[in-house]
């Protein structure tokens, strides 16, 4: 499948859509007519099911296209296949071995924490607030591997469930944090001219260049430039006010 196809992610968006409106549908149709039987609630199960895997497969693919990561993204799409297979498959055949719940429980665990690391992910932050990254996965999959312990094994619950309960206050402060160190990296760039007599406007156009530090090419306004690829941090200026084609030309 590829992930890199803006048509790819722009039908998973339409799924994601679609079956979030069928479950609001059949949610409604259960309020104000009552119950409406085990067949309907396995509609509606399902369609939940499908919204959360085309949102899981959405993070994957953004991920991937925004800053070329390969292994997370493969790992969160082969979760995420997993995940709706187990749980379409135990609710179809109405199995209710424990086993294979507990199983699907942690499948689904583990689809969730890389589901939303990634989306955590897709910030680009400066060298100074990185550091958030490694507690976020360290929170979220640290919180998977417990539900996992607590599925498939017999600790002592009470005190899991505290340590679920602290690691998911810091996966939510993050969740918080990182957006808000997002817009911090990008408002720290500094201006652009400096000119005793008088300050022209930001160039509006984006100018072609090579991050110095993993030569990966882009385009970025000239000021302080935050690689895409590797987050490398340099600053660039203009000697004077450029035409578009002199800029390109002097990037060659």
């Amino acid at each position: 499948m590829n992930t890199h196809s803006p048509r790819w992610k722009r039908w998973s968006l339409f799924a994601f859509l679609g079956t979030i409106s069928l479950s609001a549908l059949i949610g409604m149709v259960v309020i104000l007519f009552g119950d409406a039987g085990p067949f309907a609630e396995k509609v509606l199960v399902t369609s939940l099911t499908l919204s959360a895997f085309c949102f899981c497969t959405l993070a994957s693919a953004t991920l991937r296209e925004s800053k070329g990561a390969k292994l997370l993204p493969l790992m969160g799409l082969i979760l995420a296949i997993l995940a709706t297979l187990l749980t379409e498959i135990g609710i179809w055949t109405d199995t209710s071995g424990d086993s294979f719940w507990q199983i699907t429980g942690v499948v689904i665990a583990f689809t969730l924490a890389t589901a939303h690391v990634q989306l955590l992910l897709l910030a680009r932050l400066e060298p100074r607030f990185r550091w958030a990254f490694g507690l976020v996965f360290f929170a979220d999959y640290g919180i998977a591997f417990l539900i996992s312990f607590m599925l498939l094994g017999h600790p002592d619950e009470d005190t899991t469930m505290r340590i679920v309960g602290a690691l998911s206050i810091l996966s939510a402060a993050l969740t918080i944090a990182i957006p808000v160190f997002h817009k911090l990296s990008g408002n720290s760039f500094a201006p652009i001219f400096s000119h005793p007599h008088k300050t022209p406007q930001e160039p509006k156009e984006e100018i072609p260049m090579l991050c110095p530090f993993c030569q990966t090419r882009f385009a970025h306004r000239p000021g302080k430039v935050l690689c895409p690829k590797c987050g490398g941090c340099f600053t660039l200026l203009l000697d004077g006010v450029f035409s578009t084609a002199q800029r390109k030309e002097q990037t060659k």
